[in-house]
């Protein structure tokens, strides 16, 4: 597959004091962050629950969060909030930046791109828009490509779904999003609490939502056991596969099996 991905935008950190503002801000380490490299990582509020969630790209002297593109003035306003102290400038690059969904046996040679490795099987590759732009993508089908997302469990976070869930309940722990020796971020204690002394509660899971109309973005997940309705979890991300179903990653306390029909309401 290749494809040229739309529904990604990206906000760029610049300045003396980029690296040591976002130290101070996101979940991920920017210490151990060389050039030319990347990770995931979540800005939170001081409830420790995720604003933003992004990969990080350190391209170019400069800083990248690769994000929803619907995000991007969301979390941007949150981060700003915290960049007034800082000798740091924070833009909105979407226009400026195009992002290439690849796998892995394919791998497009584009000037100053960045290399974002998502699974064992595909890539993203960041570039100047003007460079993708000469690309002409092999496939245009945005859903294959999010349906890959919510089978290998990779979640995002919506404008719907921000300030909603804790860290953990995104599995970031389990995708080295989180750096528990980094020292002090917004929301470090509480989620450093839940890593240390906490039991966890939740985790992300795949499901298949029966639904005639899209679900909600952060909606209950309900189960049916024995004629009566159960709330089970909460909605991250869902892609349509035919008329009735979608195929969808759930924050839940259970152990979903993959042959397990849910349900959600509006």
């Amino acid at each position: 597959m290749f494809i040229k991905l739309s529904k990604f935008g990206c906000i760029r950190v610049t300045g003396p004091d980029a690296k040591k503002f976002l130290q101070g801000q996101l979940t991920c380490n920017i210490d151990l962050l060389l050039p030319g490299t990347n990770c995931m990582g979540a800005h939170c509020n001081p409830q420790g629950r995720v604003i933003s969630l992004f990969y990080l790209v350190n391209r170019q002297d400069h800083y990248y969060l690769l994000m929803l593109r619907s995000l991007v003035p969301l979390a941007l306003t949150a981060l700003k909030k915290y960049a007034v102290f800082f000798k740091a400038e924070l833009t909105d690059a979407s226009e400026t930046i195009g992002v290439i969904g690849h796998t892995n046996d394919y791998i497009p040679a584009l000037k100053d791109a960045a290399q974002i490795r998502l699974s064992d099987t595909r890539s993203l590759t960041l570039a100047d828009n003007l460079v993708v732009a000469n690309y002409e993508p092999k496939s245009t089908d945005q859903a294959a490509w999010e349906l890959a997302d919510i089978h290998e469990q990779i979640p995002f976070i919506y404008p719907e779904t921000s300030g909603l869930f804790l860290p953990h309940d995104l599995n970031l722990d389990k995708l080295n999003a989180i750096h528990f020796d980094k020292g002090c971020y917004t929301g470090q204690e509480i989620i450093a609490r839940m890593h240390y002394r906490g039991k966890r509660k939740n985790h992300l899971s795949y499901a298949r939502i029966a639904s005639e109309r899209s679900p909600q973005l952060g909606a209950d997940i309900y189960a049916l056991h024995d004629e009566t309705k159960r709330m089970i979890g909460s909605l991250v991300n869902a892609v349509k596969t035919n008329a009735s179903y979608y195929d969808a990653l759930i924050i839940t306390p259970e152990f979903i099996e993959n042959s397990d029909v849910l349900f959600s309401i509006r």
